[in-house]
Parts: structure tokens; sequence; C-alpha cells
């Protein structure tokens, strides 16, 4: 598995690419994270909760949570961008453009990335 990291400021991207099939068992991360799916699937299971993601999905990954995580390559591999989210960013985003929020439910969401 080949990981590329950027970081700037409050954001930090990678890159995840890999040619065989990775299991990773009780992942936490520590800051919020967005996930860019662009070839192979991506399987994330929070207890009872089992999600899998296609290319051109998006997945939000909330911080702290323990999720298993199985990235399952296609024929030409595996391939995923990931953006995180520092606690300050998120932060910024609630000061500016949320009045009142209720407290996060801490689940894993799948979305297109084409309305």
């Amino acid at each position: 598995m080949q990981e590329m990291h950027i970081r700037h400021q409050d954001l930090t991207t990678a890159e995840v690419r890999s040619s065989h099939l990775h299991r990773l068992h009780r992942v936490t991360l520590f800051s919020a994270a967005i996930c860019h799916i662009t070839q192979g699937s991506k399987v994330i299971i929070q207890d009872d909760s089992r999600l899998v993601a296609g290319p051109g999905e998006l997945i939000i990954i909330p911080v702290n949570t323990p999720l298993e995580i199985i990235n399952q390559p296609a024929q030409n591999g595996f391939r995923s961008d990931l953006l995180l989210l520092s606690p300050e960013i998120i932060a910024r985003f609630k000061t500016m453009y949320v009045q009142d929020y209720p407290p996060a439910k801490y689940d894993i969401a799948v979305y297109p990335d084409e309305p």
C-alpha cells in the first residue's frame, strides 16, 4: 500500500494506492476525514453497520470512532484520496456557516460526488 501526504495549514491530504486487498482492524482517525474512492472499493464496518463505497463516491469518516476498513482493489488496483480536517477548520466552519447545530451522531455515510 502506497500513501502520499501533503499538509497545508489545517488540511492534510493523502492518496492511498494498493494492488492487494488490505483489511485494517480497529482503525481510529484522529481527525475527521472525507474519502473519495477513485478505483476499487472501500468497505467500512462500524458495529453492526456495513458501508461499501465504489468509484466516484465520497465517504465522511468521523473522528475518534473505531472502524474496520477494507480496501478492495479492482482489476487495476485500489485508489482513494483522503482529506483530513483539523478540529480548527471544523470549528471555523461551524462559526461561519452553522447557527445552531445538533450534537454530532457518530456514524458512517457515503455520498455520490455528482448530483
